[in-house]
């Protein structure tokens, strides 16, 4: 799935004005960390690597943070009686994300937990 559709089907909204946002500030010399959760079943993929990774370069930017998936949220949905999405989803690691971080960094972009 194209990484547009991914971003539609996760969040129900576009990333244009994201898109948009980021090549105008990286156009002003602005420094800019995007900083990205790694989902299980979602985005957690070497090829959604590759796409995200590739995506950003295109865009200039030089570094990026992964945030892997964990289950911290998942006691406030319990106690706004919401159904949790994830729930007994396992955590992630660094360690289980070093051959996601390798693309990023294969690609010219610096890329740290």
């Amino acid at each position: 799935m194209p990484i547009l559709k991914k971003h539609q089907a996760g969040t129900k909204v576009g990333n244009e004005l994201i898109r948009k946002n980021l090549k105008w500030a990286i156009e002003q010399h602005i420094e800019i960390l995007p900083r990205i959760p790694v989902i299980p079943h979602f985005n957690d993929s070497l090829d959604d690597a590759k796409l995200i990774a590739t995506h950003l370069k295109e865009l200039g930017l030089k570094k990026v943070q992964l945030l892997p998936f964990h289950q911290m949220g998942e006691k406030k949905y319990q106690l706004l009686h919401r159904n949790y999405a994830y729930e007994n989803t396992k955590a992630l690691h660094p360690e289980d994300l070093l051959s996601y971080q390798q693309i990023f960094t294969n690609q010219g972009i610096d890329c740290f937990f």
